[in-house]
């Protein structure tokens, strides 16, 4: 560059003006070239001016909203997908392969070449596997160019099949073991014994079911006091949501020890228990392994009084 514009220092006015001219022209047939092996305004390069292409640009999983304690399907990526294609769609939707790959990165590893593009616009699909199941996009509708490269982007939905569903739940309290039950429109769907596991001042349940038929469920998860299960400690219940491909996964915390007081009303002062002991003065409907189960008032005797019973309710 230096020698460039030493030269033009020393060139008479009417050359440098015509060098710079030529200079000019140069680099405005340069960007040209630059601009038309381009396929799109995104700066994509196409191998051949002629023909058509595509590009998949993007991919979006079919989402699921859902509401606070309820088990939703997890978030996929491309990565979690198998055995990529990207089909024309043709009239009576007949698939028409275009282009096939194991992975998302060798499909979109370049730009695809479309021949014979349709001059209204053609129907583009894009199907991928998560396992057994299919997924597949709603088409999507590209009107082609030669010299371009058409970006596509595809929002995968899930096909027919099972999913899967994995809840864990951490307890505080003196549970010793757990099982499940799973209801479907308020029907008893499947049932089974939660993995169990001892630790400390408490310990977790796991229900891990795999596969899972699509649905949405309530899932109860019953701990107990004793390894017999006679001793019913508390019910975790809530909703779980599966979808074909996908896993619902959702890890809990509870405390199982949390104790209500107990308060006796109209007590004479001078009362005494039958049988002896004293009338207790905490309650746990979640977690009671130290009182045996279920809670019993014992009977009360008062001097000139007779003892009915206690309220089963509060007055």
């Amino acid at each position: 560059m230096k020698k460039f514009f030493d030269l033009f220092e020393k060139t008479p006015a009417r050359v440098a003006t015509l060098l710079f001219a030529a200079f000019a022209f140069v680099s405005l047939a340069l960007f040209s070239c630059s601009d038309m092996s381009s396929g799109s305004g995104a700066g994509v390069i196409v191998p051949d001016a002629s023909k058509a292409y595509v590009k998949i640009a993007g991919v979006q999983m079919e989402g699921a909203a859902g509401i606070s304690k309820t088990v939703l399907p997890g978030s996929l990526t491309v990565d979690d997908f198998t055995d990529w294609d990207l089909n024309f769609e043709r009239t009576g939707g007949v698939l028409e392969p275009i282009a096939s790959a194991d992975t998302f990165a060798e499909l979109t590893d370049g730009v695809i070449e479309i021949t014979n593009p349709s001059p209204d616009g053609d129907k583009f699909v894009l199907r991928a596997k998560r396992g057994d199941v299919q997924f597949k996009s709603d088409p999507v509708t590209a009107t082609l160019t030669p010299g371009v490269a058409a970006s596509l982007t595809f929002l995968l939905k899930t096909g027919t099949g099972n999913g899967s569903f994995y809840v864990k739940v951490n307890f505080t309290g003196g549970a010793v073991a757990a099982d499940w039950t799973l209801y479907k429109n308020s029907e008893l769907f499947d049932s089974g014994v939660a993995e169990f596991s001892k630790t400390g001042a408490g310990g977790s349940a796991v229900v891990n079911k795999d596969p899972a038929t699509q649905g949405t469920y309530t899932l109860e998860i019953s701990f107990y006091g004793d390894q017999a299960k006679t001793i019913p400690l508390n019910t975790y219940s809530e909703l779980v949501r599966v979808l074909p491909g996908y896993k619902s996964q959702a890890e809990r915390d509870i405390d199982l020890n949390a104790l209500y007081k107990i308060t006796y009303k109209n007590l004479p002062d001078d009362y005494t228990i039958e049988g002896g002991g004293t009338l207790p003065l905490n309650y746990s409907r979640k977690s009671n392994a130290s009182m045996g189960g279920e809670i019993m008032i014992p009977s009360v005797a008062a001097s000139g009084k007779y003892f009915a019973g206690w309220y089963t309710s509060c007055p």
